[in-house]
C-alpha cells in the first residue's frame, strides 16, 4: 500500500484504507444520519451526512420526510422509511463517502436497478475516481467499460485478460463474464 507491504500497517489502519459498498444490502433500524455515518447522532457531522446524501441523490427522497435524516429506517413504526433497491444502493454509497476512505470497492453496485438509477449510479462512480481509487466488481461488462480506466476479467478464479477498456473492445460487446 503506497510502496509499503500491507503487513506492516495496524489492522485498523488498514481498515481506514478501505470503504465496501456489498451487493447483499442490510440497513439497520438506525435513522438515516445513524446508517451513513455508523455513528451515533452525536457523533455525526450533520452537514457531512447531508452533503453524502446529496452526491449519491438519495437528499431529495430524505429531506421530503418530516423527521429528514432523523427518520427511523424501519417497518416497525409508522413514520418509519423503507428505501427501494436503488435508494439502499445510494444510501450505501452515501455511507461510503462518508467514511471517506482513499479505496472503495463496489460488489455489483448496479444490480437490480432500473435504467434511470443505473446512469447515476454510473455518474457518481465515474465522479469519486476524481478523488478515490474505486475497485468495481461486476459481472456485466458493459455496464463498466464507460467508468472504468483498467479492466480486469477474471473467470474461475483465474486472471483471463486485462487492460484499458480500449484495449478489450472486442471482448466488451455485450459478453458477460
Amino acid at each position: 500500500i503506497g510502496g509499503r507491504e500491507a503487513g506492516r500497517f495496524r489492522k485498523e489502519d488498514r481498515m481506514k484504507l478501505f470503504s465496501v459498498v456489498f451487493q447483499d444490502i442490510y440497513i439497520p433500524p438506525f435513522t438515516v444520519m445513524e446508517n451513513v455515518s455508523l455513528c451515533s447522532e452525536k457523533d455525526t457531522d450533520e452537514g457531512r451526512v447531508r452533503d453524502c446524501l446529496v452526491k449519491a441523490g438519495l437528499w431529495e427522497e430524505i429531506a421530503a420526510k418530516e423527521a429528514g435524516i432523523h427518520t427511523p429506517m424501519t417497518r416497525e413504526l409508522t413514520q418509519g422509511l423503507v428505501l427501494s433497491g436503488g435508494q439502499q444502493q445510494k444510501l450505501l454509497m452515501a455511507r461510503a463517502l462518508y467514511k471517506d476512505a482513499p479505496i472503495l470497492i463496489l460488489d455489483e453496485p448496479m444490480v437490480g436497478l432500473d435504467p434511470k438509477q443505473i446512469i447515476e449510479i454510473r455518474e457518481l462512480i465515474r465522479g469519486l475516481g476524481n478523488k478515490h481509487t474505486v475497485i468495481l466488481s461486476s459481472h456485466i461488462l458493459a455496464e463498466v467499460r464507460e467508468i472504468c480506466d483498467y479492466i480486469l476479467i477474471i473467470s474461475r478464479g483465474k486472471l483471463v485478460a486485462g487492460d484499458t477498456p480500449e484495449n478489450l473492445e472486442h471482448l466488451l460487446n455485450g459478453q458477460n463474464t
